[in-house]
């Protein structure tokens, strides 16, 4: 299982872009920076407030064996950073991953890339981002709810309703920039559709945080989530909680926007 690292990706920084080579092209395949043209590419949203692009690829479609101009380097959005900025590559997997290929957010906050049915790819990857090569000290979730477990049909570290309140416990560090949900994810055809981060308000203390749930479901719809604390960009480990409507009733999204 190859760590595909930031080290790694100074190395090998030789990108094979895809070119459209069609007399009459009738859309943009630049998606994301000016460096790579993708497609069936990978989003996957991590935990420093970025985008990953991973496992990036050329141009064969399905069924199609002409593999050969895909794309291997991955590339990161970091919308902290000044316009014309925010892309940046990162590490280089050395491996098409074309149609049918998938990556996803792992509970140790790293990603999981995987497939490739144009080029019979059977073997996987663990992408390793930057805030987890460091010396500080990574935070340790201790308790969600006290961790105990509920009657919930999910082997979930927890249960929280909408608009409650619930505490984490923490431990190896003595504070936290911030709180986040990140929803299990159904990835297919290397689309999560239904991906998404909450970042949580919370009040943290030396050693717990009391957070407020979502408010309701079009914010945050029913289902598993992970939850990660986070020091100086630093994430933990993710403990899973199960989020759920207290009577079965879904809240419909306002047709009105507003403001404010």
């Amino acid at each position: 299982m190859l760590h595909a690292t930031l080290t790694e990706a100074c190395a090998l920084s030789q990108l094979k872009p895809y070119v459209n080579t069609a007399s009459s092209p009738t859309r943009n395949l630049n998606f994301a920076s000016d460096s790579l043209s993708m497609l069936h590419l990978k989003l996957v949203c991590m935990l420093k407030a970025c985008v990953n692009v991973a496992g990036t690829a050329g141009g064969a479609g399905p069924g199609s064996a002409a593999g050969t101009d895909g794309a291997t380097v991955a590339e990161m959005y970091d919308s902290t950073k000044p316009i014309g900025q925010r892309w940046s590559t990162v590490a280089d997997s050395m491996i098409w991953r074309l149609y049918h290929s998938e990556a996803f957010l792992t509970s140790n906050a790293e990603v999981f890339v995987s497939g490739s049915d144009t080029t019979s790819e059977h073997r996987v990857q663990i992408y390793t981002p930057d805030y987890l090569h460091t010396s500080k000290p990574r935070p340790v979730i201790t308790a969600v709810n006290s961790s105990s477990q509920t009657t919930s049909l999910f082997d979930v570290d927890a249960e929280i309703g909408y608009s409650s309140n619930f505490t984490i416990g923490f431990s190896n560090v003595t504070s936290l920039d911030r709180i986040v949900l990140n929803r299990l994810v159904g990835s297919t055809h290397g689309v999560h559709s239904d991906q998404r981060q909450i970042v949580l308000e919370c009040t943290v203390g030396a050693t717990s945080a009391n957070c407020a749930a979502p408010p309701n479901n079009y914010i945050a719809p029913p289902g598993v989530y992970m939850v990660f604390v986070l020091y100086e960009g630093i994430p933990s480990m993710a403990k899973y909680v199960s989020l759920q409507l207290s009577d079965g009733t879904m809240t419909m999204e306002p047709s009105v926007a507003t403001a404010g």
